[in-house]
């Protein structure tokens, strides 16, 4: 008898395999379509995108006119999200090119969700309920929709641990790569996992595995030897620049464990029930996800324990997928049905609608704050003025000034004067290192955030110094002042 299958009967096979991802690209389309009657015209809600889309246009232009002799990688951690917003510029304008670039990386997690459900093989209320928590659960609205690299970090996160759920482990270890690429803070999910992946597997089998799984250092190898390249580094120095600038790991111990415990807190209350889903520490790949979450919350303490919460928790935010994927894999015990339908109600009724209203909010402000100061300062600054800012994003993305980033993302000469003064003084001497850049780069200009803790008080403390501070223009979220450098002394 003949076992060959018909023409037709393979399509429909093929169709009945492919069509949950045809639905679920249709509804991504859609959603687009949605939120885009609410905001005609793409915003985010904070200047980091900004700084990703004006080293993009760099690389275009070939020259930096806002920091001059600065390479593009400076200020960048994701390599691979700077170089597709480089690749979407040939094709669409500034803005709409970093949306695009957001909105494939939605794409990319709502298809690893449903390849998530589908490798688990759930059922259809168990698959609807697993993507609306991958959708809607903690604050990962806001970073679906924030202009940076997370929602592919998060995308390459689900696609990994589902891969090697479904018994496929060198995909997993090639695309836990791209996520250590994408966000270099994910290397230690990727060893972690690739460890997991080899212990899942028959002795015989672990060491050939572990050779084969070397792929994944092929996307962090490009990538480093890119910023090595350009910037002499083999890493991004977002982080270090941050931990010099936000100089919270000299505290002492009580208060530093203090903020971490309860950010630590606010952030796994923000996922509710999705935490069961750990029960099962038996299981390598869970052990995984726990041990990543455990070594990234302590190294988040020992570089600045007060980051964890900045940006709505923008870095322990790739965890929350991988406590959605914990909770799939709770399936093979059938137990998962009443953990679903609570983590649904917690998450559509409580996270999802205080996520969206955070997300509107701050594009409201900023949006505005953004295009407020850039235009005053357009109008009625003097062409070579030289402003010193403490957001670096949007302002070399709308003018043409001459800028000054004081954290040293994108001034690195700031670098050195944090970690001389910022650093060792728990930020008490900040005014004292943006000083110093000021003298030291002729800075003529201050845009300071007029409301946070850390900065409000740099211009009263900058007029101690002798610095004669003026204050000309407040606008939401900040103050724009004209700052001149302290008297030389008189001579005898």
């Amino acid at each position: 008898m003949s076992t060959q299958v018909l023409p037709e009967v393979r399509a429909a096979r093929g169709q009945r395999v492919l069509g949950p991802y045809y639905v679920a690209a249709g509804c991504v389309a859609a959603s687009c379509l949605l939120y885009h009657l609410f905001l005609s015209v793409p915003r985010f809600p904070l200047d980091d995108p900004y700084i990703t889309l004006h080293s993009a246009q760099v690389l275009h232009w070939g020259f930096d006119p806002n920091y001059p002799g600065v390479s593009p990688l400076y200020g960048a951690t994701s390599a691979p999200f700077l170089a597709l917003v480089y690749v979407l510029l040939f094709f669409l304008k500034p803005l709409w090119a970093l949306e695009t670039a957001g909105w494939l990386g939605i794409l990319a997690y709502v298809l690893g969700l449903v390849y998530l459900t589908r490798s688990f093989r759930l059922s259809r209320f168990a698959s609807l309920a697993i993507i609306a928590l991958g959708l809607t659960s903690s604050f990962i609205p806001v970073h679906l929709l924030n202009g940076l690299e997370t929602a592919w970090a998060m995308a390459c996160v689900i696609w990994a641990l589902s891969l090697g759920s479904d018994d496929r482990p060198l995909l997993a270890a090639l695309v836990a790569g791209f996520a250590a690429a994408i966000r270099p803070d994910l290397l230690p999910f990727t060893l972690m996992l690739i460890g997991a992946l080899a212990v899942r597997l028959p002795r015989a089998e672990r060491l050939r595995f572990l050779l084969q799984a070397t792929v994944a250092l092929v996307p962090i190898a490009l990538c480093s030897a890119w910023y090595f390249v350009q910037t002499g580094y083999a890493y991004p120095l977002t982080g270090i620049t941050k931990r010099y600038y936000m100089a919270s790991a000299h505290l002492p111990l009580a208060s530093k464990l203090g903020t971490e415990l309860l950010l630590v807190t606010i952030y796994l209350i923000s996922c509710g029930p999705l935490v069961l889903g750990l029960r099962k520490i038996r299981d390598p790949l869970v052990l995984a996800v726990a041990g990543t979450m455990l070594v990234s919350f302590v190294a988040l303490y020992i570089q600045f324990p007060d980051g964890m919460g900045a940006n709505c928790f923008r870095y322990p935010i790739v965890f929350t997928p991988m406590l959605v994927w914990s909770v799939a894999a709770l399936s093979r015990d059938q137990t998962i049905t009443r953990l679903l339908v609570i983590s649904l109600i917690f998450s559509i009724g409580l996270t999802f609608p205080y996520s969206l209203y955070i997300y509107l909010k701050q594009c409201r402000n900023y949006d505005a704050a953004f295009h407020q100061s850039a235009q005053w300062c357009e109008k009625n600054l003097p062409g070579d003025a030289r402003i010193m800012v403490v957001d670096a994003g949007y302002m070399a993305y709308a003018t043409k000034f001459r800028i000054l980033d004081c954290a040293g993302l994108k001034t690195p000469e700031a670098i050195k004067l944090n970690r001389e003064y910022t650093w060792p003084s728990n930020g008490d001497d900040r005014a004292r290192a943006m000083g110093a850049l000021a003298l030291k780069l002729h800075g003529t200009y201050l845009i300071n955030l007029r409301n946070h803790s850390a900065l409000k008080n740099v211009p009263s403390r900058m007029q101690a110094l002798g610095w004669k501070v003026e204050l000309l223009k407040e606008v939401p979220v900040y103050s724009i002042y004209r700052i001149s450098p302290p008297a030389a002394p008189s001579a005898r």
